[in-house]
């Protein structure tokens, strides 16, 4: 009973909740935010989330023209990676309790589009950006206060990722 009371808590939570776009009111347990990219050019699509526990750690890896990797840590232990980790480097780690107060994808023409760049500021004012400069597009959901608990990369045939969005929940389920 327990592994299905936690999924119903999120369906009842985001029937209440303007899920479309991240439109996400602050009593949603889950959303996951307006992708960036070309989905339809990836090989593969990987989702990682947990809604009893957010990030601690982020390590972006990416190249001159394109991210090729994402991986995440949560405070419990758990947590996921795809793409490819070669390249640049950038990792943050998140304080406990510490919350997403901004959050910038973009995407570039390269490769059929693919994910370019990730920034965010947080609720202690601190500021994460990884990959590199230059865009095609660009989203800006709206994420203030809510908690990075994962992600969804959709990942071409050469393993760089086309497409990106990020999990966020506004109240962790203990």
């Amino acid at each position: 009973m327990f592994g299905l009371l936690p999924l119903l808590y999120i369906f009842l939570a985001c029937l209440r909740c303007a899920y479309v776009d991240a439109q996400c009111t602050p009593d949603c347990i889950l959303f996951e935010t307006t992708s960036i990219g070309n989905p339809s050019a990836s090989k593969w699509d990987y989702k990682t989330w947990a809604v009893n526990s957010s990030v601690s750690s982020l390590s972006v890896y990416w190249d001159g023209d394109k991210i090729r990797g994402v991986n995440v840590t949560r405070f419990d232990g758990t947590g996921g990676a795809t793409g490819q980790f070669t390249g640049y480097n950038s990792t943050f780690a998140f304080n406990e309790g510490e919350a997403l107060e901004s959050l910038t994808l973009t995407d570039s023409g390269y490769g059929y589009g693919s994910f370019r760049q990730i920034n965010f500021t947080t609720t202690l004012g601190r500021y994460f950006t990884a990959g590199p400069n230059g865009y095609d597009n660009i989203t800006q959901p709206p994420v203030a206060g809510a908690y990075l608990v994962g992600f969804e990369a959709w990942v071409n045939v050469d393993v760089f990722i086309n497409a990106f969005a990020i999990y966020g929940s506004y109240d962790l389920i203990s």
